[in-house]
């Protein structure tokens, strides 16, 4: 009992870290659904807009500022402020305005694409701390395929991912002592240029039973293949049961929800409905693939839009525990509009209903058993690691 509430209290306390470490695009995303990117229509109706008399009205405003003003105005920002007011007028919290700034975070998050320098950290097979890929890495004595063999004096092959994103988390310089070859090299790198997987994985032995422990970070373009490859991995270790751990994760890509649910329902199984204006459609399980071992999954106050989705089609339709705190409760699927100008609008375009037909907006989901967190372990992982008893 003593190493369980050991290993309990260690992964409380990296949870935590997690959520500082995704911090920024937690307040960024707030719970947001990315459904779909749309691109701009070039197909756009013009004669709807021609015959449109309140925006040749916007359209003679704008001009007439432009022209008329004492003083040189700046355009960009007249219709940037412009859009954000139409947007703020719909009085919907997750339909906004997304500046230049912001909008460059949410995509390198959820994309993988950077165009500032980022180095990617990971653990090989032979649990070596290597760089797997660098972006943009002019003027840095860094390679990929290093290997880390310390990380802030730390050495690299006993920490587990959790406890290296610990280490970035709370510092703003990171210490790297390479091995490249034949040579030994000191680096000094600011930590909000490292980037770790957002999917850790964990094994818990209890007795003679191996628990399979996943913690996903985001949705994101690159989860479902990460999450993929990290349950095969598992599951060659022999586990029987598993642990999903959604708890302050504030959804992401749609998609990347869908394709998680179809490696573990059955075909045919309901996984969410989309209400839209004008129709209602279900969205099912359309693989051969599934799982029979038995699933319990962590979510909190934090857990929101596409955690919600994936944890709702788990439990309704495969059976799965929900254990922890009740979610957030965001029942709204939103769409994203690119701008010329590097920013983008989203808005919401859809409801989500749960495989029950529970349209959860702002009620959330209450699980199956219901515990508050504690501040100095964690007891609800404790508490699904001893339904396995």
């Amino acid at each position: 009992m003593k190493n369980k509430k050991n290993l309990a209290k260690f992964s409380f306390m990296e949870v935590i870290i997690i959520i500082i470490v995704t911090g920024i695009i937690s307040f960024i995303t707030s719970g947001v659904i990315i459904y779909n990117n749309l691109q701009r229509d070039t197909n756009m109706n013009f004669e709807k807009i021609k015959n449109d008399k309140n925006i040749q009205e916007f359209i003679s405003t704008y001009y007439s500022i432009n022209d008329n003003y004492y003083s040189k105005v700046n355009k960009e920002q007249l219709i940037n402020n412009a859009i954000d007011s139409m947007l703020d007028e719909i009085n919907d919290p997750y339909t906004s305005y997304i500046d230049q700034n912001k909008t460059k975070i949410l995509n390198e998050k959820l994309n993988g694409i950077y165009n500032d320098l980022k180095v990617c950290l990971k653990k090989d097979d032979d649990n070596n701390l290597i760089i797997s890929k660098i972006y943009n890495s002019n003027n840095i004595n860094l390679k990929k395929k290093d290997i880390i063999t310390y990380i802030n004096n730390n050495k690299a092959s006993d920490l587990s991912n959790r406890q290296i994103a610990n280490i970035i988390a709370n510092n703003q310089t990171i210490n790297l002592e390479i091995k490249r070859k034949q040579s030994n090299i000191k680096v000094d790198i600011a930590s909000k240029y490292i980037l770790m997987p957002n999917v850790f994985t964990d094994v818990i032995k209890l007795n003679d039973k191996k628990i399979g422990y996943l913690y996903i970070e985001l949705f994101s373009d690159s989860s479902y293949k990460d999450f993929s490859k990290s349950l095969k991995e598992l599951e060659d270790k022999n586990i029987e049961s598993l642990i999903i751990d959604l708890r302050n994760n504030t959804g992401g890509y749609l998609s990347s929800a869908k394709k998680i649910s179809e490696l573990f329902l059955k075909e045919g199984k309901v996984i969410y409905t989309l209400e839209t204006k004008n129709k209602q459609k279900t969205y099912f399980d359309e693989t051969d693939e599934n799982r029979n071992y038995d699933i319990s999954i962590l979510v909190n106050k934090s857990t929101a839009s596409s955690a919600e989705i994936l944890a709702s089609a788990l439990h309704d339709s495969y059976g799965a525990l929900l254990i922890g705190e009740k979610t957030y409760g965001k029942g709204k699927v939103q769409k994203t509009q690119a701008l010329d100008n590097g920013s983008m609008i989203k808005y919401t375009s859809s409801k989500w209903y749960t495989p029950n037909n529970k349209y959860i907006d702002q009620i959330g989901l209450t699980p199956d058993i219901e515990i508050p967190a504690d501040n100095d372990y964690d007891n609800q992982l404790e508490t699904a690691i001893n339904i396995y008893k």
